[in-house]
């Protein structure tokens, strides 16, 4: 038993110092694209490696990876909203035509309005004068309604 846990430990120690000459390896090739990488001639050795070693290892790429994929989502956006801005232009356009009828049709009813006022203003102004002067002129002299005859 006791055979089987040292055995167990020995390969763990052995594991430990392949990664850490794996991890050597890439921190010196780190300044180095990927495919120049002595590391990408041998995954077995990755598929060996612990998932903490693993990024240590592929870390510089996965920045890099990053940085296009923000460059390309910054791209995607605007294209994106340059054609919504497209689509907006064009609905505008679109309702803006119907908004320009609406508001004509608006305007020739109300001139057709103010010509119908003018025209009976026309009309009828002199009754109306003639009206408000006799009002004024024959004046009637008796009591209110509501007033008491005191006697």
């Amino acid at each position: 038993m006791a055979a089987q846990q040292s055995q167990g430990i020995q390969t763990l120690l052995e594991a430990e110092k392949e990664a850490a000459k794996i991890v050597q390896k890439a921190r010196n090739c780190e300044s180095l694209p990927f495919p120049q990488c002595p590391l990408r001639d041998s995954p077995d050795l990755i598929i060996r490696l612990t998932p903490s070693i693993l990024l240590l290892v592929l870390l510089p790429h996965r920045t890099q990876k990053l940085k296009d994929a923000r460059s390309e989502a910054a791209k995607d956006i605007e294209e994106l909203k340059a054609s919504k801005d497209q689509e907006y232009q064009k609905y505008k356009k679109e309702h803006e035509s119907e908004q320009s009828t609406s508001s004509s049709a608006v305007e020739k009813e109300t001139d057709a309005e103010l010509k119908r006022i003018e025209e009976s203003y026309k009309k009828n102004r002199d009754d109306v004068v003639q009206k408000l002067l006799d009002r004024v002129v024959q004046v009637k002299a008796e009591m209110h309604r509501n007033a008491v005859k005191v006697e």
